[in-house]
């Protein structure tokens, strides 16, 4: 019974020193609440510090080179297309030309009935397009008297250049007075005029196979009097025609004139001693009233011992 006690004394007292030795209980500290600020800032330093050794090892590894594609040039055509006939420089037309003078053959010049003569004009390039072979000289009305009716040109007519243009003709074998008119056709088809109107290039002939004495051709002169202005007394046209005559004879004459003004046309005669030529003139006056801005003309008409036409001399009357 003793050594029973003993026992569950020894017991207690090993319990009592192993609860001393533990010591009293204690509550365990709270954790530190974590700084987001500081926190985001190691993040981004971090970041860039990653940032900074990739840099760093992209520096130091070579890029391979791409070949640089060659730059090609294209050749300018040598002869470059005609531009389009609405093309313009400056406000001026691609298509524009003027009338300057017959070279040869003048309008009603007498020729040998069945003869030969080549009908050159002179004309003056206005436009700022090139004429070249693709442009021709048609026959649109009247006596074609040429063997072809269309003649392509045979040279480069630049803007503001002039050129003598040419068709080869035979005079009808008949009597007569024979009258054709021409015009300019385009790479596009259609076809041009000259001068403000639009005028055609015109032959005008006479064949007298009886023989004897005939006007052979008549030239014009015109005259503005004053050059520029409309005084009140009135602007004078001065039409000097020279009549050549192929030999001796007498002719009568008279003026034509459009409009007329209500004005009996002048007329008169020359006697030719001989082969040669002799002037007369008509004169139009203008009071400053009178109508401007149209197409006025004039021509000299032969009336015996043939009758005969002879061409146009053409002006606007008008005052600045």
């Amino acid at each position: 019974m003793k050594f029973a006690k003993n026992r569950i004394l020894m017991g207690t007292l090993g319990l009592a020193l192993a609860l001393s030795a533990c010591g009293p209980a204690t509550t365990p500290d709270p954790q530190p609440t974590p700084d987001v600020a500081a926190v985001a800032t190691q993040a981004a330093m971090t970041v860039e510090a990653r940032f900074t050794e990739q840099a760093a090892e992209a520096a130091s590894t070579p890029v391979p080179t791409q070949p640089v594609p060659p730059t090609t040039t294209q050749a300018l055509p040598t002869n470059p297309p005609a531009p389009s006939p609405t093309a313009d420089s400056g406000g001026l037309p691609c298509l524009s030309a003027s009338f300057i003078a017959d070279v040869t053959i003048p309008d009603g010049m007498l020729v040998d009935p069945g003869s030969t003569f080549t009908k050159t004009w002179r004309v003056q390039n206005n436009g700022t397009c090139t004429w070249d072979s693709s442009y021709s000289l048609v026959f649109v009305s009247g006596d074609q008297m040429a063997e072809a009716g269309s003649y392509p040109l045979t040279q480069y007519v630049g803007p503001e250049q002039t050129a003598d243009l040419s068709v080869p003709m035979t005079a009808p074998s008949t009597a007569g007075t024979y009258y054709g008119e021409w015009r300019l056709q385009t790479p596009w088809g259609g076809t041009m005029g000259f001068g403000p109107y639009d005028s055609p290039l015109s032959v005008k002939i006479s064949t007298n196979t009886k023989g004897g004495f005939a006007i052979a051709s008549v030239n014009y002169i015109q005259v503005r009097d004053p050059a520029t202005g409309c005084p009140a007394k009135g602007t004078r046209y001065i039409i000097t025609a020279s009549v050549t005559a192929n030999e001796a004879g007498t002719i009568r004459y008279h003026w034509d004139q459009n409009p007329d003004d209500n004005e009996p046309p002048e007329q008169g005669q020359i006697n030719f001693a001989a082969a040669g030529t002799k002037s007369v003139t008509f004169e139009w006056l203008l009071k400053p009233d009178a109508v401007q801005d149209i197409l006025r003309w004039v021509t000299f008409v032969v009336d015996s011992p043939e009758r005969q036409e002879f061409g146009r001399v053409e002006f606007v009357f008008s005052c600045p």
